[in-house]
């Protein structure tokens, strides 16, 4: 039985291999994390003069740099194992290496873990679920991102506005942001009609929608007319600005 141990980083990996009574079974090979660089891993792996089946393939569970390797391998037939690092710093302290701790050492000690501890291959869920799991991942990451940002927020407001809780139910709101961008401290607020506020944010809502208001198209006097049996209707104190 063959144990093959890869080190991984992001630019580039390293693998060794030790036999059943732990003596190197080939010197360590570093290679490339690119599809060029898997060409050369597969090749360190035929040269070791065992079939896929008598060989064991581990490799530590470094971020998300193991994922595009582990799946080359297993496409040709490898029985990969995914180590937990806690398991190999057991190793690495029983072996009396801590303090050592280099790509080429890490190989052959996630090597000497394969061989003396109890692993079975690990398997990954089809690529559907996969790439579900990653997107997920990514979803709830950015929803925490976006938390925290709106809490460095208020923790900004809360020291330069107090009183900005008070004004807008939802601080993130369209009109609380337009009204920010037009008055972003409590001096810049004195002397602005809210009334006035208020129309400006609406607008400015509206505007940026997708669905714009229509506007209101005005009758011409010849459609009024028509429409009040051709009299033009006597100005009134209810549509005159300047009766009152």
């Amino acid at each position: 039985m063959i144990y093959a141990g890869i080190d991984i980083a992001k630019s580039s990996h390293v693998i060794g291999a030790v036999d059943e009574r732990g003596k190197d079974a080939a010197k360590p090979m570093r290679f490339a994390n690119s599809a060029e660089g898997f060409g050369k891993c597969a090749a360190y792996l035929e040269g070791l003069g065992a079939p896929a089946e008598e060989m064991l393939v581990g490799m530590e569970a470094t971020g998300h740099y193991w994922l595009p390797l582990f799946s080359f391998l297993h496409a040709q037939g490898y029985d990969v194992v995914v180590i937990n690092p806690i398991r190999t710093d057991a190793m690495r302290r029983f072996k009396g290496s801590s303090r050592v701790k280099t790509d080429l050492v890490d190989c052959i000690l996630i090597a000497d873990t394969l061989r003396l501890g109890e692993f079975r291959p690990s398997k990954l869920g089809d690529e559907s679920m996969v790439e579900l799991r990653q997107l997920t991942r990514l979803h709830q990451g950015l929803k925490e991102s976006v938390a925290d940002l709106k809490r460095q927020v208020i923790v900004a407001l809360d020291q330069v506005f107090p009183e900005y809780d008070s004004i807008f139910s939802d601080t993130f709101g369209e009109s609380s942001k337009a009204f920010l961008r037009k008055c972003p401290t409590p001096e810049e607020c004195r002397g602005v009609r809210v009334d006035a506020s208020a129309t400006r944010s609406r607008a400015r809502v509206a505007a940026s929608s997708d669905g714009r208001r229509p506007r209101r198209s005005r009758a011409s006097p010849r459609n009024r007319a028509a429409s009040t049996g051709g009299r033009e209707p006597s100005p009134s104190r209810s549509n005159c600005s300047w009766s009152r």
